[in-house]
């Protein structure tokens, strides 16, 4: 990323908390950028490990963190949206 504004900033912290439990991290920010979002509150909510000097660090990362999540059980969709047919 070469370059970020304050409207950029706001935008994507906006986007950035709704996508929170997700998982997001940014990878190859130079400084200016990441300093904009650090001022802008951006590197606070997602944390400053998220940020990667590399893609592929990013990626590792991520997918350590999947392995190590708990997983998710299935649930059976909502009985509602089911049509039986009546005889």
């Amino acid at each position: 990323m070469n370059f970020i504004d304050a409207s950029a900033c706001d935008a994507l912290l906006n986007l950035i908390k709704e996508l929170q439990n997700q998982g997001i991290a940014f990878a190859r920010a130079r400084d200016e950028v990441r300093e904009r979002m650090r001022l802008s509150g951006i590197e606070t909510v997602i944390g400053s490990t998220n940020f990667c000097e590399r893609v592929t660090d990013g990626v590792r990362a991520w997918q350590q963190k999947e392995r190590q999540a708990p997983v998710k059980e299935l649930k059976e969709p909502a009985a509602a949206g089911r049509f039986d047919r009546q005889r």
